[in-house]
């Protein structure tokens, strides 16, 4: 299928496994992990924390929700036999912080040309994802000009739900067939 690209003002990405091989992240992330807690047996809890967390919310993706930043934290809690701030501590570690320094390690070649390219042609980068991404885009070398998360207050809508589509697309000012 060939591209009009005359015709398109905006391209919406997502980030996990579509810039960066997420697999070879997950490798990464695995050998810290088991290097952190074969020293730190008495922390093993924390393994449960972030598969509830996970779990919780892949359970919720077709929820319409009113404030999903904290009740993701809230639900892993539930499950966790834990605090809500345990719970965020954990994540924000273990999800959100380590995997910054590996993950330019795994972007996926011929990302940072698409974007050049993107921007020489005038067409606006957008990002919607379903963690907050700001952060791991700046670690992908990458400046959208856009950038949505589900857990935004205007969203508050897991993927698959297109409201985070419908977000950007109102920021930017632009139909849907742009």
């Amino acid at each position: 299928m060939k591209i009009n690209w005359s015709k398109i003002k905006v391209v919406i990405f997502d980030v996990d496994g579509t810039l960066y091989n997420q697999r070879k992240l997950r490798m990464y992330i695995l050998m810290k992990l088991l290097k952190y807690y074969i020293m730190r047996p008495q922390r093993l809890q924390e393994l449960k924390i972030l598969r509830d967390f996970r779990r919780e919310r892949e359970k919720r993706a077709f929820d319409a929700l009113d404030d999903i930043e904290s009740d993701q934290y809230n639900w892993g809690a539930q499950a966790s036999g834990v605090s809500p701030e345990k719970v965020r501590n954990v994540v924000e570690k273990w999800i959100f912080s380590i995997p910054l320094k590996y993950i330019p390690y795994c972007r996926y070649s011929g990302v940072l040309e698409f974007f050049n390219n993107l921007h020489k042609r005038g067409i606006t980068s957008a990002i919607f994802s379903d963690y907050p991404a700001k952060e791991k885009v700046d670690a992908l070398g990458l400046s959208p000009n856009c950038i949505v998360c589900s857990t935004d207050r205007n969203v508050d809508r897991l993927k698959p739900d297109p409201k985070g589509l419908f977000v950007i697309v109102e920021t930017l000012g632009v139909s849907v067939e742009e």
